[in-house]
């Protein structure tokens, strides 16, 4: 059976609606702020809340925030290339388990980028722009393989047409 903590976990849970309610009172208080989310910035907030979340939990370069939380070179290798899993025990082995895990660390993601989005709509569109574009590219990024693959084949099956065209000119007008 898993190592499990609910104490811990509750502790998270706790922290994260702590910092949930001050954003959402933080964001009440200003009476100015008109707040219009359209479409185009739930496909962006959507986007930047991938990147991100895999970015905390997978990247190499975030892996120095992970170590005090994962064992490197355990559990199930991820697309980016790195092994990592939880260690130690409670609260350490709880933050572990939610920066490994991209969808559990994404509600954290979300509600940072919806924060900046929201308090500072200059800077918030700069980074989730940042995020969103590096996100797409991510995911674009096997397709290119693919793309490249099938190219190859319908310029194979083109060429293959084209001299069986030629063969059936060179048959009719001796034939």
């Amino acid at each position: 059976m898993e190592n499990r903590s609910y104490g811990a976990y509750s502790f998270i849970t706790l922290v994260y609606m702590v910092f949930f309610s001050s954003l959402a009172l933080l964001l009440r208080r200003n009476k100015k702020m008109k707040i219009k989310v359209g479409n185009a910035d739930i496909v962006l907030l959507g986007l930047a809340t991938y990147r991100l979340s895999r970015l905390i939990s997978y990247d190499r370069v975030t892996q120095y925030l992970r170590f005090p939380f994962i064992e490197p070179g355990q559990g199930a290798e991820q697309i980016e290339g790195t092994s990592e899993e939880p260690k130690g025990e409670g609260l350490q082995r709880a933050i572990g388990q939610l920066l490994t895990c991209a969808y559990c660390s994404s509600v954290w993601a979300g509600t940072f980028n919806s924060a900046i989005y929201l308090l500072s709509p200059r800077t918030g569109r700069l980074f989730l722009l940042s995020m969103a574009s590096s996100g797409l590219s991510e995911i674009l990024d096997p397709i290119f393989p693919l793309l490249s693959y099938l190219s190859g084949y319908v310029n194979k099956v083109e060429q293959t047409k084209q001299k069986e065209m030629e063969g059936e000119e060179i048959l009719r007008p001796g034939g």
